[in-house]
């Protein structure tokens, strides 16, 4: 509890490098969770795309399976580049804050000499600072929950208006499918519950991101900074303070 006392002091007489990290997490919380619910929003439309593909094939067993595999293709292929950028994100912070975790430390060369003449050990020391970068995280996480909360009705119509923007953009194989069942629609032969409109837009009902998964990618994105944060922390902080012991 000492510690904890002691970040919490720390935090608020650092104003200004607490405030640019608590800036800085909340825009990486928000990518990483944008990223994440969007995987997951592809997820569902591949899954649902391809149920529906199934109940056509039972009923036109004769149609062109190669249009579906490109369409299939194309999902794939969006929901590849999500990841890829997610991943990226995740790189881009850890850089970032491997740099902003050693200007800090450096402007805070006094303070640690002077904890290393009370007597405290090197992991005593790095432990404090993994704390009071904690700190602004955790404060990050709880705005962005309060706002998830509040806003979430527009938080998932952005996603999902976002993801279905960007399948959009190959129309030449949805055209196709639209065609496809379109052209079997109209030979009657049998009734689906999808026409040429609607079989690649998958209703809100069906795989829309709800709430819960919203919030369980914003908990995702801050369990995952949290490790990178804290890994970092420890070893930049452990690395800086073991240097300075040595020019002491």
């Amino acid at each position: 509890m000492t510690r904890l006392r002691y970040a919490f002091a720390s935090v608020r007489y650092h104003k200004k490098s607490g405030y640019l990290l608590f800036l800085f997490y909340c825009l990486i919380l928000t990518l990483s969770t944008f990223c994440l619910s969007l995987i997951q929003r592809q997820l569902n439309v591949i899954a649902a795309v391809k149920d529906r593909w199934n109940v056509f094939l039972q009923s036109f067993p004769s149609a062109k399976t190669s249009i579906f595999n490109q369409v299939q293709l194309w999902n794939k292929e969006v929901l590849k580049n999500y990841i890829f950028i997610g991943l990226f994100s995740i790189l881009f912070f850890l850089i970032v804050f491997l740099l902003v975790n050693f200007k800090i430390q450096s402007q805070r060369k006094r303070e640690i000499e002077s904890l290393e003449f009370l007597g405290l050990k090197p992991y005593q020391m790095t432990l404090q600072f993994i704390l009071e970068l904690f700190l602004p995280l955790l404060y990050s996480f709880f705005t962005l929950i309060t706002f998830a909360l509040l806003f979430s009705n527009f938080f998932v119509s952005t996603i999902n208006q976002s993801n279905d923007y960007i399948l959009n953009q190959h129309d030449a194989s949805m055209n196709k499918v639209a065609l496809e069942v379109h052209s079997a629609n109209q030979s009657q032969q049998a009734f689906l519950s999808f026409n040429q409109y609607s079989f690649l837009n998958v209703e809100n009902h069906q795989t829309s991101l709800a709430e819960l998964q919203l919030y369980l990618a914003l908990i995702g994105s801050f369990l995952i900074i949290s490790f990178s944060s804290i890994l970092v922390s420890f070893i930049s902080s452990f690395t800086y303070i073991h240097y300075l012991r040595k020019k002491i």
